[in-house]
């Protein structure tokens, strides 16, 4: 079972790459990157390779080089394009959820989270160390925001049900304990009966603390 603290690919200068432009390229791109996901899930990071992502995406090892100057560069376009996936769900589910109470939403929201890591465990364990730095670079940071935002917003429509005296506050605090907890029962806690007690002691404690009815003597 991978390491959630397992550490990222290092950026480097190398690490930089082109943008695709065309819709072929964007095609090709899209390509290896999945490619990239398929070898690491198999092989894991050290044994992956540009040779090995070549084969697997059915393309001359030229190709790749025409848009990543190695693996590390791959792997953090990949990482790139799972977090903007799990934005994606984030919105959606959230869109789907506003009528729900906010014990309601922030369950549905932490099982969708860990399927969506435990989908890619060798992923996972990179996506966690990244989102866990402590200064992201500005991607990352404008990318937090936004789903920062999504869980205001709904907090925002439900501020005259709940017992939240700081809105920023509960948002950081509601998308930090599920975005950290959800890759550690993802990664490591696979006994059904332990994580589903998890889940539900996860769940109790943002309730208490943002989902109480206002009013509620909590605290």
């Amino acid at each position: 079972m991978p390491d959630v603290g397992a550490r990222k690919p290092r950026r480097t200068a190398s690490s930089r790459r082109r943008t695709p432009s065309q819709e072929r390229s964007v095609e090709l791109v899209g390509k290896l990157l999945e490619a990239t996901a398929q070898v690491l899930g198999e092989v894991g990071l050290e044994a992956t390779s540009t040779n090995k992502i070549a084969a697997r995406a059915g393309v001359a090892i030229g190709s790749i080089y025409q848009y990543f100057p190695n693996k590390e560069a791959l792997i953090d376009a990949l990482l790139d394009d799972r977090l903007h996936r799990l934005e994606a769900l984030t919105a959606s589910r959230m869109e789907a959820l506003s009528t729900n109470s906010y014990p309601e939403a922030a369950e549905a929201m932490l099982r969708a989270a860990i399927a969506f890591y435990e989908a890619e465990p060798e992923l996972a364990a990179m996506l966690a160390s990244r989102t866990a730095m402590p200064e992201p670079n500005s991607r990352d940071r404008m990318l937090y925001q936004r789903v920062h935002d999504i869980a205001r917003s709904y907090l925002v429509a439900h501020a005259d049900n709940l017992d939240v005296d700081d809105i920023e506050l509960a948002a950081t605090i509601s998308t930090r304990v599920v975005g950290n907890f959800a890759p550690w029962i993802a990664l490591s806690v696979t006994n059904a009966d332990k994580r589903e007690r998890f889940i539900a002691e996860i769940v109790l404690m943002l309730s208490q603390w943002i989902g109480a009815p206002r009013h509620e003597t909590h605290r």
